[in-house]
C-alpha cells in the first residue's frame, strides 16, 4: 500500500512538471499575440477612461448640457461647428452614429 501510495505521489508530481511545461511552451509560442491583446485591452480601458472623465468634467461645468452638445465637444476639438448635425454631415455620418 506504501508503495501505491510513493508511485501516485511521483505519478502526480510528474504529470504536474509536464503541464507546467506545456502550459509554459503555449505561452512562450504565443507570447506576442498575448501581450498584443493584453496591450490593446489596457488601450482600450485607458481610452473609456478618459471618455468618461471628460463627459464627467462637462457635466460638472454645465449640469444642462445636452448629450449632442457634450459629443460635439468631445469630437469637435476645434470648435469648427454649431452643431452635431453639421459635424456629423461634414464627417459623412449620421447623428444617430454618434
Amino acid at each position: 500500500m506504501i508503495y501505491i501510495y510513493i508511485y501516485m505521489d511521483n505519478v502526480l508530481t510528474t504529470l504536474g512538471i509536464i503541464g507546467v511545461g506545456v502550459i509554459s511552451g503555449i505561452i512562450y509560442a504565443n507570447y506576442d499575440t498575448i501581450k498584443i491583446k493584453l496591450m490593446n485591452e489596457y488601450s482600450n480601458m485607458k481610452a473609456r477612461l478618459i471618455t468618461i472623465e471628460f463627459f464627467e468634467s462637462l457635466l460638472d461645468k454645465n449640469p444642462d448640457i445636452t448629450l449632442d452638445e457634450a459629443i460635439l465637444k468631445f469630437e469637435d476639438v476645434n470648435n469648427e461647428f454649431n452643431s452635431l448635425e453639421d459635424y456629423s454631415k461634414k464627417r459623412h455620418r449620421s447623428v444617430e452614429i454618434y
